[in-house]
């Protein structure tokens, strides 16, 4: 196909390659990526019931106010979607040192703390508002829940050690989220760590397929969404989009930690919305921050932009995006 190529050419392109399944139109067939050699196959199912909030004491079912400290759009948009169903009110931080300034500011009956944020992390920011609460003789210990797609036994212990009190590691459910937030409702003794989840890095391992999406996941997230879903789409299209070239620029500057950020960032929102492998690879080259060997491992590189070419392929066979010349053939 020679360029310039028209929007015509390549949507009948690739019809021709691939399958497509339209979750909104109800006309499905399998879909086939160009790396159909692994024999994936995406197939339909019903949309599963809506969630009810669960009855708890001192909990969402009687509101609250939520800080919700966040700094990718497409997790903020998630997350308010599914707070505001539950009937808190939110603000949203998008970074550390916001969180703390809109803490001194506003009364929060619960703050959700997302830990690897630009400007001021997490940590540091828990850590300061701990210190304040401290100096300033508060008559409330405001819970602070850690968000974070980071989930083994190491990052608990650094959040605890931070002076959160509580860990939800993402993706959760609107259940999981109510739940949490109900047991910190006017509530001011540490309860770190209140219900289980599944944190076991190698329990996000793909089964023989490197290009795996959880269907099921990714159906449930296009239910929950409903109308948001294509503003989600949409910054979730930009974040992955232009992670190759802020990668880039992370390393021409040796910042480690930005780097590490960005790749983080990716890996939450993609395992939210069911993109477990691109989630997966994320979480590797992540792993290779932490021993300072990202920079170098350009197999690992390829890797990622090989998954966030396959998502974008998939996205556009859902009819969520449309194609571009350079998603596809970069």
């Amino acid at each position: 196909m020679s360029k310039p190529i028209l929007r015509e050419q390549l949507t009948a392109m690739l019809s021709k390659t691939r399958g497509v399944m339209n979750l909104r139109s109800g006309n499905s067939q399998p879909f086939v990526s160009l790396h159909d050699a692994l024999n994936i196959s995406i197939s339909t199912r019903t949309p599963p019931p809506k969630l009810r909030k669960p009855v708890l004491a001192n909990a969402a079912s009687e509101g609250g106010n939520i800080l919700l400290a966040e700094d990718v759009a497409a997790n903020q948009l998630f997350a308010k979607r599914v707070l505001s169903k539950l009937g808190f009110t939110v603000d949203i931080a998008e970074n550390g040192k916001q969180a703390v300034e809109k803490w001194k500011q506003g009364t929060y009956d619960v703050i959700l703390m997302d830990c690897l944020m630009p400007v001021m992390d997490g940590y540091q920011a828990t850590t300061q508002i701990r210190e304040i609460e401290k100096r300033e003789q508060c008559d409330r210990r405001v819970p602070i829940v850690a968000v974070t797609a980071n989930t083994m036994q190491n990052d608990r212990q650094t959040c605890l050690d931070a002076g959160m009190d509580d860990f939800l590691a993402k993706p959760f459910s609107e259940v999981e989220l109510n739940t949490i937030i109900g047991l910190w409702m006017n509530s001011a003794e540490p309860r770190f760590a209140k219900f289980e989840q599944n944190t076991s890095e190698s329990s996000k391992a793909i089964p023989n397929a490197p290009y795996w999406i959880d269907e099921q996941a990714f159906q449930s997230f296009v239910h929950e969404m409903g109308r948001d879903l294509p503003e989600f789409i949409k910054e979730y299209r930009n974040q992955i989009s232009s992670l190759e070239s802020e990668l880039k620029d992370a390393e021409s500057t040796s910042d480690l930690f930005e780097y590490r950020r960005l790749v983080h960032n990716v890996k939450s929102t993609s395992a939210t919305i069911g993109m477990e492998g691109l989630a997966t690879i994320a979480g590797q080259i992540e792993q290779l921050c932490k021993i300072e060997n990202a920079f170098a491992n350009h197999q690992s590189l390829s890797a990622l932009k090989e998954h966030i070419t396959y998502v974008l392929e998939f996205l556009v066979s859902e009819g969520l995006i449309e194609p571009k010349v350079e998603d596809v053939f970069s």
